[in-house]
């Protein structure tokens, strides 16, 4: 069986262990050799730490933190939808969409809120996500402001005064931080520039060098449409930066997902800079997606560089 936790409980317990050892982030780093970028993601509730910043953390709090972990676990109805939205972000599955839609619904109009369900609320949100982006799949354009209205109406629920101008103001849970980027996936269509801004900063709350699955999962997906909305606003050096952040991270985890989109957008925007090895990273591209049985992708790549971007491919 799977096990979840509360990090949000978790993080908070931890900042008040070490404010009660009278140490600071700056310190603990120093003392763990675990950067303060990472400390204050787990502080924040962010990641799962790993098992051997646990133990090193144990030592320096004089507390057993898997102990404290383990108490604060939740059961795996919350987790395995966790999985499911992680794999929405990845797949336009619909069909697995609909059914824990369905699933979900059948659940929450169930008993189960008066079952000591601590979660309940954030299952309403799951819920929704999944209504959303069953939406997103099947027409982006046409439900854009539907999108994007009914997660702004989840934010206000528990930020009344919330605004996606003020949207760094805020802390954002697992589901929140998911339908954070949702919401830019529609709203570059808006303000790209602004929607880029967004995704610069869940990159910056996620960034790790080592993200468990959960995080690696949302975090190339949030790299990809920064390295995208680079392209859109034709500032390819920026584009190509983030797109080898996005291979260098697919690579290190033995990923392939979005590793052909990446390719893809690092050899256009070469091409724009007249590089010699742009012909070389779309070549990879699409020879990857066929390899990996995506065949109609591949064909759509290759018509897209030819028709849209002049470049020609050999057969």
């Amino acid at each position: 069986m799977f096990n979840s936790y509360d990090m949000k409980a978790f993080g908070h317990e931890l900042k008040e262990l070490r404010s009660k050892c009278n140490l600071s982030q700056k310190t603990v780093s120093l003392m763990s050799k675990v950067s303060e970028d990472t400390l204050r993601r787990i502080e924040n509730g962010y990641v799962v730490p790993r098992y051997d910043t646990i133990v090193i953390l144990s030592a320096l709090y004089r507390t057993n933190l898997l102990d404290m972990l383990n108490r604060l676990g939740i059961n795996s109805t919350l987790f395995n939808y966790y999985e499911i939205m992680d794999t929405a972000m990845i797949s336009n599955d619909l069909e697995l969409l609909a059914d824990s839609y369905n699933d979900l619904a059948t659940l929450l109009s169930s008993n189960m809120s008066s079952q000591n369900l601590v979660y309940y609320d954030e299952l309403k949100q799951i819920l929704v996500f999944f209504e959303l982006i069953q939406y997103f799949y099947e027409d982006p354009g046409k439900y854009t402001d539907k999108i994007m209205n009914s997660i702004l109406a989840i934010f206000q629920e528990r930020y009344p005064e919330y605004t996606i101008q003020n949207y760094a103001a805020y802390h954002y849970s697992f589901v929140e931080l998911r339908l954070l980027l949702l919401f830019c996936l529609v709203y570059s269509n808006y303000d790209i520039k602004h929607c880029n801004e967004i995704c610069l900063f869940m990159y910056d709350l996620l960034n790790s060098d080592t993200p468990d699955h959960h995080t690696y999962k949302i975090l190339i997906k949030i790299i990809y449409k920064i390295s995208y909305n680079y392209y859109t606003m034709e500032d390819d050096e920026m584009c190509i930066k983030y797109a080898d952040i996005g291979i260098t991270m697919a690579n290190a985890n033995n990923s392939s997902y979005l590793l052909a989109d990446l390719l893809i957008r690092k050899g256009i925007a070469l091409n724009y800079l007249h590089h010699p090895d742009a012909y070389k990273y779309i070549k990879y591209s699409i020879d990857l997606l066929a390899m990996t049985g995506q065949v109609s992708k591949s064909e759509e790549y290759k018509k897209i560089t030819e028709n849209v971007h002049h470049i020609k491919l050999d057969k």
